[in-house]
């Protein structure tokens, strides 16, 4: 029995142990599977920073975004944002792009901003579109990122002006600020490691151009597969032959043009040839930061040398020479310089100008393997500074200026017309003070204006020499407060400048008429002003102007004249002489209303008075009572 059972105690002792050695290795394999999860969870986070570039990683990113015209005030604002980014140690500023361009002299200065911050990295991000003056901007940036869809380009400076749109640029000024767009952009490409040749057709049309491709390693190791852009003198150099009639890549806005062929003729064979020889020169080693056009044209505006001055950093652009021939393939036919260079977000991407496409704030902040992003807004004094500062708001002030002060004068004492005027006055210049539109000048030309116009109105009335020089002070002042921004810039401000001052002139002029011939019937207004007929006779009420009416001269005193003050004199105002009504001026102190006042000059200009020494009825007595005179 014992032998029988032996073999068969064998059978579930090797199920067992079969068993436990099956779920021990089930159990190995799944803690093997389980840590390896764990631990892909765990580095993830790592993983995806240590994707991003060394130079590009940054632990909190700051978004700055520019989404109106850029003008005076966008760049002082975002002067402001860099310098709180500074002082906090920001590692990473985003330049967030959504705007269709704006003042030169604006955008000239945001650029040298971003090229000399103390923040590590600034990147530009096209969230959608960069033209004119944004595409400046974002090449000044370290580096680019697009959303989809997008555009950047089309910076060919233009002038505008209220009223009167699109001005011509008179040709020496276009060229002296094509001069400086060419300099600040292709000082960004060499900084940033752009086409140089490519940003010029940014600026300038007639840049036609092809991207080619390396094929074998160049003279200084440079590596197979690099890529730049060429002009026509270098194609002809490189590969030979004319280049083929093609569709370029970026077409030309508005026309959809094909470039034509270029048929062989001795013309185009001269031209070739001088080409060839342009190219051939351009061989001989010279400075490294030489200014390279890409079209003729833009080489005329380099006479002197004078925009190569202004360039500081050396070109990273190889020089081509006949020995290249055969070591580049030719890769597009970019742009036939028939239109401004304007990039779709592909277009960006593929020509190496953007880095990538970035569509949210979640795939930006992976862009720099960032943990936390926060926007700087514009403050909103800024985004007030601009409106007050719009050419219509300002036409309105200046309305509201000229109307406060006259009614102020027309009725002294009221208080609220003269107390609107002036905050009306401090609304118009504390924006151009915000940003340096306005200097001290301009000030000091407003203030002795208002003082020559107000010494004509209440001390030497009718003389006319201070009021005009005054009023002319004034004008000259307020004009100066348009302008700023360089000669470009000036010039259209002062035109703007012209214009809003005219039309407020005018407007201010019809509105004081209005004002001045209905004082009597105003609310308020017509209890300050002397009545004498009834106010409901039409025909008989006086108005301000009454004075001024050629049938009704003004009576003649003699010195001495005794009369009465019709209100307070500081020191002009009017006076009762018998039944008649005079302007008159108080040579000494404030005369107040009722009180008795004695002529001290009578000219054709005005009427001097000063207060009587004795009471009203002694002074009548002395000018004709002749008893009481007698028994005193």
């Amino acid at each position: 029995m014992q032998a029988r059972l032996k073999p068969q105690s064998l059978v579930p002792l090797k199920a067992i142990r079969l068993f436990l050695l099956s779920f021990l290795a089930f159990g190995i394999i799944a803690f093997e599977v389980g840590s390896a999860n764990a631990a892909w969870q765990d580095e993830s986070a790592p993983q995806t920073l240590s994707a991003v570039p060394a130079n590009r990683q940054a632990e909190k990113i700051v978004s700055m975004p520019i989404r109106t015209a850029i003008d005076r005030f966008t760049m002082k604002g975002l002067e402001q944002r860099m310098e709180r980014a500074e002082r906090e140690g920001v590692q990473a500023v985003v330049i967030e792009l959504d705007t269709p361009g704006g003042e030169v002299g604006a955008v000239l200065e945001i650029s040298d901003l971003l090229k000399t911050t103390q923040v590590p990295i600034v990147v530009a991000w096209i969230n959608s579109e960069a033209l004119s003056g944004g595409a400046i901007i974002a090449m000044a940036c370290d580096e680019i990122v697009t959303n989809d869809p997008a555009m950047l380009g089309n910076a060919i400076p233009i002038q505008l002006v209220p009223l009167l749109g699109a001005r011509e640029i008179p040709e020496d000024i276009r060229q002296k600020i094509l001069a400086q767009l060419l300099v600040d952009l292709v000082d960004s490409a060499r900084r940033n490691g752009y086409d140089e040749k490519l940003v010029q057709g940014f600026v300038s049309l007639g840049v036609e151009l092809w991207q080619i491709e390396r094929t074998r390693p160049g003279p200084e190791g440079q590596p197979v597969g690099e890529r730049m852009f060429i002009d026509l003198a270098e194609y002809r150099l490189l590969f030979g032959e004319p280049p083929a009639a093609r569709t370029p890549q970026i077409p030309s806005a508005g026309t959809g043009r094909t470039r034509q062929v270029l048929e062989p003729s001795e013309d185009h064979d001269a031209t070739l040839e001088a080409d060839d020889n342009e190219a051939r020169e351009s061989d001989v080693e010279g400075d490294a930061t030489e200014f390279q056009p890409a079209s003729p044209e833009l080489g005329t505006l380099d006479v002197g040398s004078d925009m190569t001055k202004g360039l500081f950093v050396d070109t990273n652009r190889p020089t081509l020479s006949e020995g290249d021939r055969g070591g580049w393939k030719l890769v597009a036919y970019a742009t036939d310089g028939k239109a401004p260079v304007t990039m779709t977000s592909d277009q960006l991407v593929a020509y190496g100008v953007a880095t990538e496409v970035v569509k949210t704030d979640e795939e930006l902040k992976a862009f720099f393997g960032a943990s936390e992003m926060v926007r700087y807004e514009e403050s909103i004094w800024m985004v007030v500074a601009r409106f007050m500062s719009h050419w219509i708001v300002r036409g309105l002030l200046i309305v509201v200026v000229l109307v406060g002060f006259f009614v102020e004068m027309a009725s002294p004492g009221l208080g609220f017309p003269g107390a609107i005027a002036l905050l009306a006055l401090i609304g118009l210049l504390a924006p151009s003070a915000m940003v340096g539109l306005a200097g001290w000048w301009e000030f000091l030309f407003l203030g002795i204006g208002i003082l020559l116009v107000l010494l004509e109105v209440f001390v030497v009335p009718g003389l006319g020499v201070p009021g005009v020089v005054g009023a002319v002070l004034v004008f000259v002042g307020l004009l100066g407060t348009f302008t700023g921004g360089g000669t470009f810039q000036t010039q259209r401000d002062l035109i703007t400048g012209v214009v809003v001052l005219l039309l407020s002139l005018g407007t201010a002029s019809v509105i004081i008429f209005f004002i001045a011939k209905n004082l009597s019937r105003i609310p308020i207004l017509s209890g300050l002003v002397l009545q004498s007929t009834p106010v409901d006779d039409d025909e008989q009420s006086p108005t301000f102007f009454s004075a001024m009416a050629p049938e009704a001269p003004a009576p003649v005193l003699s010195s001495g004249t005794i009369g009465e003050a019709v209100g307070v004199l500081r020191p002009s105002g009017r006076a009762r002489f018998g039944e008649d009504l005079v302007d008159v001026v108080s040579v000494g102190p404030v005369i107040e209303n009722g009180q008795s006042i004695r002529v001290v000059e009578s000219t054709g200009f005005r009427v001097m008075v000063e207060p009587a020494d004795e009471p009203e009825s002694e002074a009548k007595g002395e000018s004709g009572a002749g008893p009481e005179k007698e028994d005193a």
